[in-house]
């Protein structure tokens, strides 16, 4: 949060902020920009299998395919220069 790497509806946040329902989060982690949608806020504390009645995974399939990319460029320049 601090380094905004976290956004709500495109807008860096403060680590202290609430969410709520409705609200579109967008973190950036490993150089992967995940999009998630928050449907509800669970009453209490929920385990992890449950998490994805609460939330929607909105990240489109060409990020994942980005870091492939990068992963491949870095084998192939770390090959060349050990030459």
């Amino acid at each position: 949060c601090k380094k905004g790497h976290v956004k709500i509806d495109g807008n860096p946040i403060k680590p202290s902020r609430d969410i709520y329902g409705n609200e579109e989060v967008l973190i950036r982690k490993n150089q992967i920009n995940y999009k998630i949608k928050v449907l509800d806020i669970p009453a209490n504390r929920v385990g992890a299998k449950l998490v994805d009645l609460y939330r929607k995974d909105l990240t489109p399939k060409e990020e994942f395919e980005r870091t492939e990319l990068l992963k491949y460029s870095k084998d192939y320049y770390r090959k060349n220069n050990t030459i």
